[in-house]
């Protein structure tokens, strides 16, 4: 693949960018090859949802609490659909 006048194996640029080969593949797949050829994360996630708790394994109150009421939110669903 070559990028700005430069060229390497997928699995060369994900070493250099400090990715997964993985990660980069899916990137390119989705978007530009400029945006995907960008290091680390490409967006920002926030405290207080679930992406927080199960993607990113933040238990800070805010994820913690997100996640019970989500959880308390669904049992309560599945229940009232059995009744």
């Amino acid at each position: 693949m070559t990028h700005n006048g430069k060229t390497q194996t997928l699995a060369q640029w994900a070493d250099e960018l400090g990715l997964r080969a993985d990660t980069l593949h899916k990137r390119i797949g989705r978007m530009p090859v400029e945006r995907a050829l960008q290091s680390g994360m490409l967006v920002e996630w926030k405290h207080g949802t679930r992406q927080g708790y199960e993607s990113h394994k933040c238990r800070c109150d805010l994820c913690r609490e997100a996640n019970n009421k989500r959880m308390r939110d669904r049992r309560a669903r599945r229940k009232s659909t059995r009744n």
